[in-house]
């Protein structure tokens, strides 16, 4: 047993034995440390023991017992309270329904992520609030309450996005999700049937006659551009969004202490059209009631870390990031997660397990005593890129496949959950790894004071009116936007939710000459608009097109990219030789030592269910770095495989895959690797 861990198990056994030993000196406000962890150790000393020897500060729990909070706050250990959500029987208990009243789909099909529920019902929130209330109320302003991370009452696993049918559909055909959809029609439509029959194209009669319509139907043109399918989608993303700002709002009212939410995978766009989870609006609301954090529960993911990094930075938030948990816990995932903390400037640092973290024998335990003390000893801070890609979630509502993934799966190609194994290119590292934006966060600003803005569309991508003009005045003041495909934003969704028709990028290109691109075989279309830059590419971003030889098109765009981006005057703060088989990111700097972090990726190959991550070997990167850069500098990697470096002083430790090299700016670094072992 290390020595650290033995004083810990003192310090704690005298603590949770009455002494008070830290109970004169006790903070009177507790404030979120850097590491923490979901499990709550209760009473166990020796679970608390190692958390604290492994440097865990604060520890997420659904557990809100006074006594024990205390006895473990003067043991070093603040809290992250996390009231959860009442089972959804115990959220409709008397309210006298029947399974008429249940979530349903179409077809009768209860919701997948086994809660169920009636989550349209005007009663249910206001029952999860009361239940928030009655959690919060009694101890969240207790010293050992460091933030209170708010559930939402329509997930099961507390995360803002609706749970689909076991099928897979818009779980909206009971009664109270009907009831409400009409309602909200109605004061759209100002209880005028003639309005909605008009807008709808069809006779409605009764306000009851009224249901949810089946889509999305993406018919010639790519997407559903029915205004009854617009409205469908908009009353379901509000109602996701009013059911979440109410929680806030209610958290709010209790204390003053941070509050957060969370959004995993839906947010990256596979199925996001029916489940939701939509970033920019969630952490607006954040940013409307600071102090406040984010959880981003996609951690391992760079595409999902640099958005959410993007979005909190904007709207004046911290970030959390947790990796995905069990069952899908992977050694690559926590290497990934470890660089996307530095890289993406993470505030906190989550770990999310059912105990794996308390077993020795237990890999994710083992990986974490070497890796804790890297997010430890750096806290890095958010380094805005002269670059972005644009992520809509709007565009996942309106397509047949209620998917929008053409970002994230070009992101990254190892840096990821999603599709690791595919092979896809890496257009992120071609760009410099920039930042990711959406619909909510263009509008309200995200692209002032980029260079480059690149919409990596795969089939149709839509936005709203708003966005579109936020867009088009970004170029008009210099900005340069690169589109993919001539379904790139061929559609906008006006402030009345209709679709309206909008070729070239929106217009900033005359369809004129995209038809004759078209007709002569040309790659792309480009014109100056205002001080600023619109280029179309007329084939689309599919990973699937591929020319006679074989060769993918996105693979054919990774010089292209970088070349755009150089010639937009995108800063690349640091690269690798090699082509972009290393991934070296610029952190910003240290707060604790005010040197420049850097991170270098030096995963080959990202594949699941394998006892560690398979790294480059005999290779040799030389990195560079932007010469305005002067002073201290370090370097954090992760590898097997790591022999020598020169213009810089090595600290690798091979068993615990950590490799450190500092070095001093302007100059180089060149890392020769070898063999595993």
């Amino acid at each position: 047993m290390r020595c650290g861990m033995i004083l810990a198990v003192a310090a704690v056994a005298g603590i949770l034995a009455g002494s008070p030993a830290r109970a004169a000196d006790a903070k009177q406000a507790a404030e979120l440390p850097r590491l923490g962890n979901w499990i709550w150790p209760e009473s166990d000393k020796e679970k608390l023991a190692k958390l604290l020897a492994l440097g865990v500060g604060f520890t997420s729990s659904y557990n809100s017992d006074p006594k024990l909070g205390r006895s473990l706050y003067e043991a070093g250990m603040v809290t992250n309270l996390c009231p959860g959500r009442p089972s959804g029987a115990k959220l409709i208990e008397g309210l006298g329904l029947t399974d008429e009243d249940m979530d349903q789909d179409s077809e009768g099909h209860r919701t997948g992520e086994g809660i169920e529920s009636a989550v349209f019902h005007e009663a249910v929130p206001e029952r999860f609030r009361e239940y928030l209330r009655g959690k919060l109320r009694p101890v969240v302003n207790e010293p050992w309450v460091a933030s209170v991370l708010v559930s939402s009452p329509i997930s099961m696993y507390g995360e803002v996005h609706y749970a689909p049918s076991t099928t897979g559909q818009y779980a909206v055909f009971s009664r109270p999700a009907k009831a409400n959809f009409r309602k909200w029609l109605n004061a759209r439509y100002h209880d005028d049937l003639g309005a909605i029959s008009k807008a709808w194209g069809q006779e409605i009669k009764s306000w009851d006659d009224i249901v949810p319509p089946a889509g999305p139907k993406a018919g010639s043109e790519g997407i559903d551009a029915r205004q009854c399918w617009s409205d469908f989608i908009h009353w379901y993303n509000w109602w996701l969004d009013e059911i979440t700002w109410q929680s806030l709002q209610t958290a709010r009212q209790e204390t003053d202490k941070p509050i957060a939410t969370m959004i995993g995978g839906p947010k990256v766009g596979f199925s996001q059209g029916v489940c939701l989870g939509n970033v920019g609006p969630v952490v607006r609301m954040l940013g409307k009631l600071r102090p406040a954090f984010f959880n981003d529960t996609d951690a391992q993911t760079l595409f999902s870390t640099r958005y959410t990094r993007a979005a909190c930075s904007q709207y004046g938030v911290e970030l959390m990031q947790e990796h995905v948990g069990p069952p899908h816990l992977q050694v690559f995932h926590q290497y990934n997660m470890v660089l996307n903390v530095l890289s993406c400037g993470a505030d906190h640092v989550h770990l999310a397990h059912l105990g794996e973290l308390f077993d020795e024998k237990h890999w994710f335990s083992r990986v974490w005593k070497d890796l804790a003390p890297i997010v430890l000893r750096y806290h890095t801070t958010y380094h805005k890129s002269d670059a972005a890609m644009f992520h809509s979630y709007m565009t996942s509502w309106y397509r047949g496949d209620r998917s929008n993934p053409d970002t994230v799966r070009l992101y990254d190609s190892t840096n990821t959950l999603w599709t690791p194994e595919s092979g896809y290119p890496s257009w992120g590292r071609a760009l410099g790894s920039p930042d990711v934006v959406d619909d909510a966060m263009v509008e309200d600003g995200a692209l002032d004071g980029r260079k480059l803005l690149v919409i990596a569309n795969s089939s149709v991508t839509v936005t709203s009116r708003k966005a579109v003009e936020a867009l088009r005045k970004w170029v008009l003041g210099g900005g340069t936007l690169l589109g993919f495909g001539e379904g790139c934003l061929a559609y906008t969704v006006e402030a009345d939710r209709s679709l309206s028709h909008t070729p070239g990028m929106a217009g900033m290109l005359p369809s004129a000459w995209i038809a004759e691109a078209k007709k002569d075989g040309a790659d792309r279309v480009e014109q100056k608009v205002g001080r600023g830059m619109a280029v179309l590419f007329m084939k689309p971003a599919d990973p699937e097109l591929k020319d006679a030889a074989g060769t993918r098109f996105v693979d054919e765009m990774m010089p292209v990219l970088r070349a755009e981006a150089d010639k937009c005057g995108v800063r690349r703060w640091c690269e690798a030789s090699g082509g972009y088989d290393a991934n070296v990111l610029y952190c910003g700097k240290d707060l604790k030592s005010g040197h420049h972090i850097f991170t270098i990726d030096l995963i080959r190959e990202a594949k699941n269910n394998v006892p560690d991550a398979v790294f480059y070997t005999d290779r040799s990167f030389e990195l560079t770095f932007d010469p305005s850069l002067t002073g201290d500098a370090e370097l954090v990697g992760i590898t097997n495989t790591f022999e020598s470096c020169t213009g810089g002083t090595s600290d690798y430790d091979r068993d615990k895959h950590t490799l450190i090299v500092r070095f001093k700016l302007p100059g180089k670094v060149t890392l020769k690797f070898g063999k595993a072992e």
